[in-house]
């Protein structure tokens, strides 16, 4: 009887320990699972004691009592140092991603907004049920970046309708973006594409005033709002809007002069010359300080690549070619090379080490600049890489191979002009000129790296460099939603029965046995 009564008192102890530790994990000791487990173990427990009282008395007033009171002084110790572990860890928190893609932190663009700052920003999640998974994950990264001007919270829309009616929330899974009086509302947001599209907010509700870039027209450029074919640049204009650009045409033949509110003013592959008097008023724009960026394809030549010249770009006239071994296909014509070579200095290209793809590109070179001016190649081809200057052959018969006339390795694909070092950019131009306009066209936008190369080339024309920076590029990681219900069945089993069961099987079993 007494063999009985100490094994139910065993089982009665494990019982209130695990209904203790539920009921104060949870905040309630009303569920099912925690009062089985207080008044069956309170039962058993009280039980063994009554049947059990002089061997307890014995064993509480033994020398093993009195040994097992220090280690319970020495657990009681660790214990102690294990919060103040954690105490100090949470005032002074700090994160690592050993993740081989960094899926857990934020892109460099976002870390650098964060990092420049300079008003309180509000982020309130309305989520049915009040919890919002690895967005909320995503959001803690934000805090965690700057937890000085950042601030987040998640809430029931169904258990605050006051809320919910004051931002006029029609969704659930909406997030709303303050800063002082402006606000920004975010829609049916998801964790795998929300980090772009909260940066975006950000920007735009705390920038001074838009950028606005002017796409020049008339001579067959790539259009911004062509998003049906593979040439268009409808990607390229939505990536430009992200970056808080405002976008508007321009017709040179048209206008006396650029408007003084274009920052920048964007030539994307003309398939016509331009003429003298357009060249003319772009000239104008430049020596009053303007940017200018121009992208061109091949055998496109005229005023336009004279004007260039005056800058200090030379434009080839010819067609890059960098053969590869690619596994299973054999040697490639070699029209599409990957790059990875970039100036190591200039802003655009100093923290971008990354690969583009360019097909069909030009070379640009850097020439003489005018007094004041620097030219800069900021992206070569590679050593293999050579500017065809048959380009008729090239394009009538695919044949090609390199030989005096042509350009050598590594090839110049891009050149910036500025102000030289030490001199003051009040009044001086900018510009950026790229040997192909497919870079950015809706089939090569979001190929490797190519969007933040154009876009981090318009950050640097608008005197933003701030935000030149590699952009959140694919789904973070990945993650499963449950209801409620789901994580509690989950918990249950995993966490405290089968756990239950399995030590209270064993102490039986090694009961027995002895």
């Amino acid at each position: 009887m007494k063999s009985i009564s100490r094994i139910l008192g065993i089982i009665g102890l494990i019982a209130l320990a695990f209904g203790l530790g539920v009921g104060l994990y949870t905040g309630t000791f009303r569920s099912a699972y925690v009062l089985i487990n207080l008044v069956a173990g309170g039962v058993f427990a009280l039980l063994a004691a009554i049947l059990n009282f002089q061997d307890l008395k014995a064993a509480l007033l033994g020398r093993s009592s009195r040994a097992g009171a220090n280690a319970l002084i020495y657990a009681a110790g660790v214990l102690a140092i294990l919060v103040l572990v954690n105490f100090i860890a949470a005032r002074n928190h700090k994160r690592w991603d050993l993740t081989e893609n960094r899926v857990y932190s934020l892109s460099d663009s976002t870390l650098n907004l964060m990092r420049d700052l300079t008003q309180d920003v509000r982020v309130i999640g309305f989520f049915v049920g009040g919890q919002a998974g690895a967005i909320e994950d995503l959001l803690g990264s934000y805090r965690y970046a700057n937890d000085k001007r950042f601030s987040w919270e998640v809430v029931d829309p169904d258990k605050r309708p006051e809320l919910a009616e004051r931002y006029a929330i029609r969704q659930n899974a909406t997030l709303v973006v303050e800063v002082g009086e402006d606000r920004k509302t975010l829609q049916q947001v998801n964790a795998a594409t929300l980090e772009e599209s909260l940066t975006n907010a950000i920007l735009n509700i705390t920038a001074v005033g838009k950028k606005t870039l002017c796409t020049v027209q008339g001579h067959g450029e790539r259009s911004l709002s062509d998003a049906q074919t593979e040439f268009g640049y409808a990607l390229a204009a939505q990536a430009l809007e992200g970056e808080n650009y405002a976008l508007k045409p321009l017709i040179l033949a048209a206008a006396p002069a650029v408007p003084d509110d274009c920052t920048v003013v964007l030539v994307a592959g003309p398939e016509k010359p331009y003429l003298e008097s357009e060249t003319a008023t772009l000239q104008a724009y430049l020596e009053r300080g303007g940017s200018l960026y121009v992208l061109l394809d091949p055998r496109v030549g005229g005023p336009l690549n004279e004007l260039l010249a005056r800058w200090g770009i030379k434009v080839g006239n010819d067609v890059v070619v960098d053969r590869v071994l690619r596994l299973f296909e054999g040697e490639s014509l070699g029209l599409q090379p990957v790059v990875t070579s970039y100036d190591a200095e200039h802003p655009i290209t100093r923290e971008f080490q990354k690969q583009t793809v360019l097909t069909q590109a030009r070379s640009v070179s850097p020439g003489v600049a005018p007094e004041g001016y620097a030219a800069t190649a900021i992206m070569k081809s590679g050593a293999t890489g050579w500017g065809e200057t048959e380009i008729d052959r090239l394009y009538d018969t695919g044949e090609v191979e390199l030989d005096n006339k042509d350009l050598q390795g590594p090839v110049p694909l891009a050149v910036a002009v500025g102000p030289a070092t030490g001199e003051e950019r009040e009044g001086k131009a900018k510009i950026v000129v790229i040997g192909d306009a497919d870079l950015v066209s809706n089939r090569f936008a979001q190929a490797f790296f190519n969007s933040d190369f154009f876009l981090n080339a318009a950050n640097w024309l608008t005197d933003l460099e701030k935000q030149i920076a590699i952009r959140p590029k694919g789904p973070r990681a990945s993650f499963v939603r449950l209801t409620d219900e789901q994580m509690s069945n989950v918990f249950n089993f995993a966490v405290l029965i089968f756990p239950q069961l399995l030590l209270t099987l064993g102490i039986v079993v090694g009961w027995r046995r002895r």
